[in-house]
């Protein structure tokens, strides 16, 4: 995998995914907006920043807005995220399952990923402001996350589902309006420390 670098860069009315790293890879961006992120033909998708099968993004001074599905999706062992000075929003629910509406986020993280994330705002969501699950971890701290919304049971500021999954949160301010604020259920770890839910 090969290294790209993004600076001042961008991505606007993409189908699926607005910027991918797979495989590898990593991307490394400074200054980026991806906006209006719209899921695919078959109604998937529809992830703003998508990592997967040990790929990397770094990422400082990001904005990313009006995802259909996911603000970032993280996922598979090796692959990595870090976020700082950003902001997430506008990430609305775009497809339902057999049971009932699927969860939305501005930050997934699962399948044994990690994600750092400093000094991010993720508003406006209509599930989740983080997910993670499946043995994904995730260390944030000066983290705002606001505005999650009505859509589905699983939903709030952090929402952690899972044996292997760990979560450490600092400094930070989480509020729900309709939600809980932090949701732990599965054998989740989930470490807090100058967290305020509201």
């Amino acid at each position: 995998g090969g290294t790209v670098t993004l600076d001042g860069v961008t991505i606007d009315g993409s189908t699926g995914t607005g910027l991918s790293a797979w495989r590898t890879s990593k991307v490394v961006a400074h200054d980026l907006v991806v906006s209006h992120t719209a899921k695919s033909a078959s109604g998937i998708l529809g992830w703003a920043v998508d990592v997967e099968s040990g790929g990397s993004f770094d990422g400082t001074r990001v904005v990313i807005a009006g995802a259909s599905f996911a603000g970032v999706a993280v996922t598979d062992p090796g692959s990595h995220v870090t976020l700082e000075d950003a902001i997430v929003t506008g990430v609305a629910l775009a497809s339902s399952g057999p049971g009932g509406p699927t969860i939305a986020a501005g930050l997934a993280v699962t399948g044994d990923a990690a994600v750092d994330v400093h000094h991010v705002s993720i508003g406006d969501t209509a599930g989740a402001s983080m997910l993670v699950a499946a043995g994904g971890s995730l260390v944030a701290d000066g983290v705002a996350a606001r505005g999650a919304g009505a859509a589905g049971d699983a939903v709030g500021g952090l929402y952690a589902s899972g044996a292997k999954v760990t979560a450490k949160l600092s400094s930070r301010v989480i509020t729900s309006a309709t939600h809980d604020g932090i949701f732990v259920l599965d054998s989740a770890a989930v470490t807090v420390d100058g967290v305020l839910v509201s």
